[in-house]
């Protein structure tokens, strides 16, 4: 992660400099603020997570944003876009959000913990990412938010699309967290991508309502409801896979 986020991103600042880049966008993430206490607003002057950070991938794309900013200080013109939960159509390689949502329009008893998160749409996002490049301001950190939803929210929604019901066991925090820990071995013995880890539930836990209002006046995004992203992520699910 660190060469990636960290290293990787001053080695694209340094080149996009080099090679007289007219704008360079930076897509960071929402993880690189520090985590805020839930029901906390946080917006653009939040600080960003490059100590006391929730885990490795927060503070590196923490520190990868640093890197953007200061390249800005040297002369780079660059805007930095940190998207919150991205879901939606076109998830041709199966994301872990867009799987989690697909499986909620299952027929079966479904384990959920009372978290909750935002949710943006791809396409809202991407045209995000277009408009910073056109009229963001240089050295300006824009965040991308869309519908703040809980689990049990997400899942009413799923079904409610799909025209399918099923019930939900909802598990405590402590016992979640113990399984989860658990669930860590057994990924790795099995040599499988994590989908249920300590780090996702206290994402979902440690959350705060994340504020798009910089890039709403400056920008003109205007994130879609919620459904419209679910629905049209089903109804794209349905449709055959190209060849």
């Amino acid at each position: 992660m660190r060469r990636v986020n960290v290293e990787g991103v001053r080695n694209v600042a340094a080149a996009a400099q080099k090679a007289g880049v007219r704008r360079l966008v930076h897509v960071s993430s929402i993880h690189a603020f520090q985590r805020m206490p839930e029901g906390t607003v946080v917006n653009e002057t939040a600080p960003l997570a490059t100590a006391n950070a929730a885990g490795t991938y927060d503070q590196t794309k923490a520190l990868g944003t640093v890197a953007v900013l200061e390249a800005c200080q040297e002369g780079l013109d660059a805007v930095v876009a940190c998207p919150t939960a991205i879901i939606g159509p076109y998830d041709y390689r199966g994301s872990l959000l867009g799987q989690a949502l697909l499986n909620f329009a299952r027929r079966k008893l479904h384990i959920l913990v009372p978290g909750a998160y935002d949710f943006v749409d791809v396409r809202d996002v991407a045209h995000g990412l277009q408009q910073a490049c056109l009229h963001g301001r240089c050295g300006e950190v824009y965040i991308l938010s869309g519908t703040y939803a809980t689990l049990v929210e997400a899942k009413t929604l799923v079904q409610e699309t799909a025209q399918v019901r099923s019930h939900h066991l909802m598990l405590p925090w402590r016992m979640a967290m113990g399984f989860a820990a658990m669930m860590q071995h057994v990924y790795r013995w099995v040599r499988t991508t994590p989908r249920f880890t300590p780090y996702s539930l206290s994402t979902l836990r440690e959350n705060a309502l994340f504020s798009s209002a910089k890039a709403r006046e400056e920008l003109g995004f205007e994130p879609r409801p919620l459904g419209e992203t679910i629905r049209d992520l089903l109804t794209w699910r349905r449709q055959p896979v190209p060849v």
